[in-house]
């Protein structure tokens, strides 16, 4: 009954979401929008609902994904999307605009997950969630003066939560999306590709490009880094100077989120039975996966995370500091 309902009301939702996107669009800012970038499995739906605890902020769920929002083939979009960072496309950029200023909402990218239609009432600007569009995200920020945050996560934690979930199941070396323009800029990335034979290695390559590019490409200063491991470690500290960056004050509901698992979290994760968050991996993948991995995203260029819990952040800050 619920699903016939949802169908039922879909058409009328998406004209009364329209409506009132196209009206507030006239007048939006940009500068209102906060979009956070991460890797599929990487955190980014715990880190959208603690930012989400903001007031009058709804939530645009994965507008760049072709499988929520098929409508963004039509603009060029695909997975793993790669645009240079000085790089000139009017086309995915009016799109872009037009998602970021929530000029054509729909229920395609407002998730039922996420709906709380008081945040319509009291609106102060949209959060907009994304797993496609780390290759691109630097761009993203050159062109419109948006608030980013990129969430990272250790490529042994989201390699080992992908290999459990049935929407990377079908990925292999031959259908893996690897942007042809990525071998011209990063030509290193060819050799390391064609020595992938693991599961674990092509997803590890995805990882680390999604990761490696936004990292070395040169940044925008309205980029916030911010790892799922700091998150976990220094929870309170982390959100403190995350709210602090968007020139927010902390909801009390932000801190409460922290302890809560997330919608997409699978039951098998450590989180859902009060283990260390950290630790899962170790414990699921085999020696020799965890070299595997390790050994890809080290050749790519990423030497900040190796076989301990959490990351080596003078590397990381050097990384980040070579662009």
């Amino acid at each position: 009954m619920n699903l016939i309902k949802k169908v039922l009301l879909r058409p009328t939702l998406d004209h009364i979401l329209n409506y009132w996107g196209s009206n507030n669009a006239k007048n939006y800012d940009l500068k209102n929008t906060i979009a956070i970038a991460c890797s599929g499995r990487g955190g980014s739906t715990w880190l959208t609902e603690i930012i989400g605890t903001l007031p009058g902020y709804p939530i645009l769920w994965e507008p760049l994904h072709l499988a929520k929002n098929p409508e963004c083939k039509n603009y060029g979009y695909n997975w793993n999307t790669y645009i240079p960072y000085h790089a000139e496309d009017n086309i995915k950029k009016n799109y872009l605009e037009q998602i970021l200023i929530g000029q054509n909402l729909s229920t395609n990218i407002i998730s039922s997950l996420a709906f709380h239609p008081q945040k319509f009432f009291n609106f102060q600007g949209f959060l907009v969630k994304f797993v496609n569009a780390n290759l691109l995200f630097n761009w993203m920020l050159k062109q419109f003066p948006i608030q980013g945050i990129l969430m990272i996560r250790h490529p042994c934690a989201v390699v080992e939560s992908q290999l459990r979930h049935s929407a990377w199941n079908h990925i292999n070396k031959n259908n893996l999306t690897f942007p042809q323009q990525l071998t011209v800029d990063y030509p290193h990335l060819v050799q390391i590709f064609e020595t992938i034979q693991t599961r674990e290695e092509i997803l590890a390559f995805e990882w680390a490009i999604q990761t490696y590019i936004p990292l070395i490409q040169p940044k925008s200063k309205f980029l916030y880094i911010i790892t799922y491991e700091k998150l976990i470690n220094e929870s309170k500290l982390e959100i403190n100077r995350l709210f602090n960056y968007l020139g927010k004050p902390v909801p009390k509901s932000a801190y409460e989120k922290l302890k809560q698992v997330s919608k997409t979290t699978q039951q098998v994760s450590n989180v859902t039975h009060n283990k260390n968050v950290l630790t899962g991996w170790k414990e699921r993948l085999l020696p020799q996966q965890i070299d595997n991995i390790l050994n890809i995203v080290h050749q790519v260029g990423i030497n900040f995370y190796n076989d301990s819990l959490i990351p080596d952040y003078k590397n990381l800050s050097d990384l980040v500091n070579q662009s």
